[in-house]
């Protein structure tokens, strides 16, 4: 459920509102009419079951290079460059 309070009722029921909240509910802050905020209960932290299943893949993967350093040598590159090159006719 979404409601919709302006800024000078939000002042005066913070607490009312925030309780709200609290119970899940979404409530759109407006100022002349425009909603320029929302407050949002907490989203739900991820439970141990997802937390190991992350665990394990950052353990079992193996970082081959970066941008700055590929994963392939110079020579390895000048091969497969050369390789691709058109054969000159002799």
């Amino acid at each position: 459920m979404k409601d919709q309070i302006s800024i000078t009722e939000l002042r005066a029921n913070l607490r009312a509102v925030l309780q709200k909240v609290k119970r899940g509910n979404t409530i759109s802050i407006t100022d002349h009419g425009s909603t320029i905020a929302e407050i949002n209960p907490p989203k739900e932290k991820p439970n141990k079951e997802v937390l190991k299943e992350i665990e394990k893949i950052r353990l079992g993967s193996k970082i081959l290079g970066d941008i700055v350093s590929p994963t392939v040598s110079d020579d390895e590159i000048l091969l497969d460059w050369n390789n691709l090159q058109p054969k000159k006719k002799r």
